[in-house]
């Protein structure tokens, strides 16, 4: 099973992604992994993105506690 991640919108285009295409669930699942990337899914499987693991300019992401 691939992991799940929650993500936090840092810019305006993220934070209206959230809301009108990942139905405000920041819950993704990682799909793909690089040495310095995340390929993501929302959990409704209507955006799909990159993340950087570090200092995106859209998202910031924890792990999600289970």
């Amino acid at each position: 099973m691939n992991p799940q991640m929650i993500v936090i919108p840092k810019s305006n285009k993220a934070k209206n992604r959230l809301v009108n295409l990942m139905n405000s669930d920041p819950i993704i699942t990682v799909e793909q992994e690089t040495p310095t990337q995340f390929f993501c899914a929302s959990s409704n499987q209507k955006n799909f993105f990159w993340v950087n693991k570090t200092n995106d300019s859209h998202w910031n992401i924890m792990p999600l506690e289970q």
